[in-house]
């Protein structure tokens, strides 16, 4: 019997799988780094802000995110005697899920750091 092309063909049928999940992979970690970077800078925000939180302005943190290239859109800030709340969103452009119609992805993160006796504690929400 001859088996010459058996082979590509397998070839043939196996490689647009292969590309799919390659893709679905690259997607995700795109996906989970700018989380990560999100989450990251929001905690170091609030680190650094939380012993001035009396004095300091929403323009002061949001220029935080400006220089860490972060969107700025839909943050929303809350500062009060005890607490500095921060909540930001915005979209990652996807970069293989446009051949399956997705435009892109939402990070979101919601921290709030609050006094706790004489330290503080970073509350993720």
């Amino acid at each position: 019997m001859n088996r010459k092309g058996q082979t590509l063909i397998l070839f043939v049928i196996l490689i647009p799988i292969i590309l799919l999940i390659a893709a679905v992979v690259i997607d995700t970690g795109i996906l989970m780094n700018e989380h990560l970077r999100l989450s990251s800078l929001t905690t170091t925000v609030l680190k650094e802000t939380f012993p001035k939180r009396k004095e300091i302005t929403t323009e002061e943190i949001l220029e935080y995110y400006q220089k860490n290239n972060v969107p700025t859109d839909a943050i929303v800030i809350h500062i009060t005697d005890a607490s500095i709340e921060i909540q930001n969103e915005y979209d990652v452009e996807s970069v293989f899920g446009k051949m399956i119609g997705i435009q892109g992805y939402k990070i979101n993160v919601h921290k709030k750091i609050v006094e706790n006796q004489d330290d503080y504690k970073i509350i993720e929400e």
